[in-house]
């Protein structure tokens, strides 16, 4: 079963095919799934990534933390990497941020679950 989940994974161009090969391999404890999981939640389609990250939920718990913990990690960095360069120091700058970096911003907060972080954002 694992090995028919990886040659699935490997065959198909279908990144949506691919997503439900990789959720099932980490439903099945699969570790080594665990970076690819990581490449598609942060990669360029943000549906694929919402609709994935929320099919883990059902994986076992220590997937799940192990997941979890790289996309805090992610996230924490990747939200450095856009308000350092803008010189965003407090709650009010953020207003200097244009539409799509906002965006880019929710997507990252949704990912890590960090909803009062959105609320913020929608504030200004």
């Amino acid at each position: 079963m694992r090995k028919d989940l990886w040659d699935i994974f490997n065959t198909t161009e279908d990144p949506y095919i691919q997503t439900h090969a990789l959720v099932a391999l980490a439903k099945l404890k699969q570790s080594k799934a665990i970076p690819y999981l990581l490449e598609i939640l942060f990669g360029d389609d943000p549906d694929l990534a919402q609709r994935m990250y929320y099919m883990l939920k059902r994986a076992p718990q220590d997937i799940c933390d192990r997941i979890q913990k790289e996309v805090q990690y992610r996230v924490s960095r990747q939200v450095a990497e856009i308000l350092v360069p803008h010189q965003i120091r407090h709650r009010s700058h953020l207003s200097r941020l244009s539409q799509e970096v906002k965006t880019t911003l929710k997507q990252l907060y949704r990912l890590a679950e960090r909803y009062d972080d959105i609320l913020i954002l929608e504030q200004v």
